[in-house]
């Protein structure tokens, strides 16, 4: 019988909030009106009640009616709700729940549009992941052509709590204009620049004005000339960009060089009425500069290790500063293991020498050269950094790792010989230490036209007649240790010296290298440690062939 405000009440605001809200009904009407609420932030059921506020009339005193019950849906958590799309590339957004899921839960994602954006099908959120990280989910939008769309997001069947989630337009995407760049990787020179194309890919609405972002400016970035440029309206225009690098002025963010990220930032031009499509787009189409860094080149006459032979005790190789030096240099050198080369700690480089560097020799000792104890054979490496000066533009570089082989040589018998014409000499070659495989080499003559020699290729093998099976075990046999159990160094020649039971199947050696009283086994469970000690030579014949000098060389390689 009069206009009457009610006020709406929730039992819950945490979890449905009436957001303090009031309705009127007007005077000789029963309305309906419609009530409003509000996801209070937290899953759960509330009820809704209305209180008249109205004094007097037929209503006047209603403190308190109706019971509507409410279910609020667990929340689903947004990394974004706005997501950029550029020209054929992809948006990306996660999704984690707001309240643990009681049962798995396969979320389904639908786009409004996949004409514009199709959008990852569908998100797993696992119960046992509850609010852990593990439960935040990726999807991706991807890019189909320019428009808008929305994601809405909805679970059905089997869903435990979130059974029944509906979330409608829970994320809006707008695919936007890009830009084609002639690369996607530049590789810059640490004291130069290089320069790649890039053109708008759709025809611009309004002219905007592009500035060309580096993620790490103190590496490499655009050029001064090249670093902003104008997207003309209506036009695709091609633009010419620069990137240089800037290390030489910083070389300590630079020295380990490494990549920027090239990317672009268009907004509309200062004083335009309209924005166009170009305004506020922030290309993901960027291009990744790797900054060549200031390294030790280091070059020796292999391509693979460099060989030190025992014979010659000496060899060499370069050190070559990639980039010009900028104070004297102090290059530190170490063998990673000294037992089997050694070399000198440091080596000065001054800021006066080329490029190309100084040599360093691991021959004899002398001024500028860097002397290499042979030790033993076997392999190892050596490394080279720089600790100092603090100005250098090489500090801290990543360290130079020089693989080094340490070879074992052969002895000859005789090792000079005179020869008469039509007459030949038997030569005797013998490895200086057991091989470890079959090796074959090349008997190669300086001048063939002096003489000759033959056979001109052979095979030296290890010892293959296994105590305790291909030979019977006796005290006093000279043995040496088996292709698989040998170690390096290499032990040697050595003796049985005793039988360890009455199988014969384990013995005591003494090596000559002077290990001693050693227990091996000779059958016992099947393993075979020692051969028999032979003598390993070859005898090759020398011819003469002319008048002159000529030497004898070996060129030893193996299968393995």
């Amino acid at each position: 019988d009069k206009d009457i405000s009610i006020s709406i009440l929730s039992s819950d605001e945490a979890i449905v909030s009436t957001m303090g809200a009031t309705v009127v009904v007007s005077e000789g009407t029963q309305g309906p009106v419609l009530v409003t609420v509000k996801h209070g932030g937290t899953a759960g059921v509330a009820f809704i009640s209305f209180r008249v506020d109205t004094v007097g009339g037929n209503y006047g005193g209603v403190t308190e009616s109706g019971n509507v019950q409410v279910i609020a849906m667990p929340l689903l958590i947004f990394s974004s709700v706005q997501v950029n799309i550029q020209t054929d590339g992809v948006g990306v957004f996660t999704v984690r729940p707001g309240t643990a899921p009681s049962n798995d839960v396969t979320i389904q994602c639908i786009s409004s549009d996949p004409a514009v954006a199709t959008v990852t099908p569908t998100l797993l959120f696992k119960a046992e992941d509850g609010l852990s990280p593990a439960n935040t989910k990726t999807a991706t939008l991807v890019y189909q052509k320019q428009g808008a769309v929305t994601v809405s997001f909805f679970v059905g069947g089997e869903g435990g709590n979130f059974d029944g989630l509906v979330w409608a337009d829970g994320v809006v995407a707008a695919s936007r204009p890009g830009f084609v760049v002639s690369t996607d990787f530049l590789s810059v020179p640490y004291h130069g620049q290089v320069t790649f194309t890039v053109r708008a890919d759709t025809v611009p609405t309004e002219s905007a004005l592009v500035t060309v972002t580096s993620s790490q400016q103190a590496k490499a970035a655009a050029t001064q000339e090249t670093r902003s440029f104008v997207l003309q309206a209506g036009r695709q225009d091609t633009f010419s960009i620069s990137i240089k690098s800037w290390c030489s002025s910083s070389p300590g963010n630079c020295a380990r060089a490494g990549a920027t990220i090239i990317g672009f930032e268009a907004v509309a031009l200062p004083g335009s009425a309209t924005s166009g499509n170009y305004d506020g787009v922030i290309s993901a189409r960027t291009i990744t500069a790797f900054v060549e860094p200031p390294r030790l080149v280091l070059t020796h006459g292999n391509s693979g290790a460099l060989l030190v032979q025992a014979e010659l005790g000496a060899t060499q190789f370069s050190i070559q500063p990639s980039q010009p030096l900028n104070v004297d240099m102090h290059v530190s050198i170490r063998s990673v293991d000294t037992s089997i080369c050694s070399v000198i700690s440091t080596l000065t480089i001054p800021s006066g020498a080329s490029v190309a560097g100084g040599t360093v020799s691991l021959a004899a000792i002398g001024v500028g050269k860097v002397p290499v104890n042979f030790n033993s054979i076997g392999a190892t490496q050596i490394e080279l950094s720089v600790d100092s000066p603090g100005d250098s533009k090489f500090l801290n570089i990543d360290p130079e790792i020089l693989p080094v082989r340490t070879l074992a040589g052969f002895a000859f018998n005789p090792t000079y010989i005179s020869l008469q014409p039509g007459t030949s000499v038997a030569v005797t070659i013998e490895p200086h230490i057991l091989p470890q495989a079959d090796i074959r080499y090349l008997l190669e003559i300086s001048d063939p036209s002096v003489m000759t020699v033959s056979p001109a290729t052979m095979t030296f093998s290890p010892p293959r007649m296994l105590v305790g099976k291909d030979v019977a075990v006796a005290v006093g046999m000279r043995v040496v240790l088996t292709e698989a159990f040998q170690v390096m160094p290499r032990i040697g020649d050595g003796t049985i010296i005793a039988t360890l039971n009455d199988n014969l199947d384990m013995v005591a050696v003494n090596w000559d290298s002077g290990l001693s009283n050693q227990t091996l086994s000779t059958g016992a469970g099947g393993v075979y440690m020692l051969a028999r000690a032979e003598v390993l030579s070859h005898t090759v014949l020398i011819s003469h062939r002319g008048i002159g000098n000529a030497s004898l060389s070996v060129r030893a390689f193996s299968d393995d």
